[in-house]
């Protein structure tokens, strides 16, 4: 099968671009002919991405637009998988439509709660813009064969919009690269708090930032990430560590992919602000590590873990102090610290990316069979 994915910017590596990237590799090792459409291509290549074709449209793309579809006309694709809403996910929707080629895509977010968590503008009324949006996107679903939901919850989701073509299947990661590691909580002096994540006003650090203030004094707070198009909350954010230069907080910065499995070993408990997630691929490697998280959740947030099971939840209305004190009480209870650790260590099997890869081809050959 000729097969193409369509996906963003993939200069730079992220929780985000990870899954289409390692869903080609697996792919490409089953014998499929897999080419990524998009808008840079990446950096590094990842183990395996040798066999895969990459065509960047490049960030002056809308010239390119006529040399993409020549590029697709030239694979000629059996299936086209939309990872997103990129220029290359529009383009490749469009040839599927015309061509008819079977088409997949993929839902990360709830789109009527896109608009508000986007706008950084305060009593912004978007209810008229969400509208608008979710139809435009409903207008793309519907002429998919198959819609992928990441969890439960955006499965009912989509389905409430009169889509009836969805089919669950869940992000995955690198389980020989996210391996548990060993040690004994009660006997550590210096606990480490990991949060993984572009800087964002979705991902909420600042309020990380702000429950330090509040976190026993052998409790050590890293924050890794880098700038996105959210650049008014970076500037806010990056200026806060300049002006109050908290002792327990180290910002890491943007961390390259291969890298970011030594964060978690090192770390005792992951920690997640986010206000909007479909499904954290940051979360599930903590969960692949053994990692109990502390993390806000709300309406927006659901998915991945469960509470007392796999981590704490605390409401999204609470203070930063509410925050560290679930933190303070968690790294100090061994009993409750070491049950959710071997809760998660039995849920890392369920979020390998060859599932992930499996699920999505398995899927395409039943399409093709019909």
């Amino acid at each position: 099968m000729n097969i193409v994915i369509c996906t963003a910017n993939l200069e730079n590596t992220s929780g985000y671009n990870l899954v289409p990237r390692y869903t080609a590799i697996e792919l490409a090792k089953m014998g499929q002919n897999v080419m990524v459409m998009c808008i840079k291509k990446p950096n590094k290549l990842i183990s395996g991405e040798e066999k895969i074709t990459f065509y960047e449209i490049g960030r002056e793309n809308l010239i390119k637009i006529p040399f993409a579809t020549k590029k697709l006309d030239d694979f000629q694709p059996n299936i086209i998988y939309s990872h997103g809403v990129a220029l290359t996910d529009l383009l490749g929707t469009r040839y599927a439509v015309k061509k008819d080629v079977i088409l997949f895509t993929a839902v990360h977010t709830n789109f009527s709660k896109f608009v508000a968590n986007l706008i950084p503008i305060k009593n912004f009324d978007s209810a008229k813009l969400n509208t608008i949006v979710e139809k435009l996107a409903l207008k793309q679903l519907l002429k998919s064969t198959v819609v992928f939901a990441l969890t439960e919850e955006m499965k009912s989701y989509l389905k409430s919009l009169g889509l009836n073509n969805v089919e669950l299947l869940s992000n995955g990661v690198d389980l020989e690269a996210f391996e548990p590691t060993h040690f004994d909580i009660s006997k550590v002096k210096k606990v480490k708090l990991l949060s993984v994540g572009q800087i964002s006003q979705r991902k909420n650090q600042l309020f990380l930032v702000e429950t330090a203030k509040y976190l026993k004094p052998n409790i050590i707070l890293q924050i890794a990430g880098g700038e996105t198009w959210d650049k008014l909350y970076y500037i806010k954010f990056t200026d806060y560590l300049k002006q109050y230069k908290p002792k327990n907080v180290e910002y890491l910065g943007l961390v390259e992919h291969n890298e970011i499995p030594n964060l978690y070993k090192k770390a005792h408990v992951y920690v997640a602000s986010s206000l909007l997630e479909a499904q954290s691929l940051a979360q599930i490697e903590a969960i692949a590590c053994g990692l109990p998280t502390v993390r806000l959740f709300g309406e927006n947030t659901k998915g991945i873990t469960e509470n007392n099971v796999t981590a704490i939840h605390i409401p999204e209305n609470s203070t930063p102090k509410d925050f560290a004190e679930a933190i303070n009480l968690l790294v100090t209870d061994a009993k409750t610290y070491n049950k959710l650790r071997e809760n998660c260590l039995i849920e890392r099997s369920r979020y390998s990316w060859k599932a992930t890869a499996n699920g999505v081809l398995e899927t395409m050959k039943k399409y093709i069979v019909c």
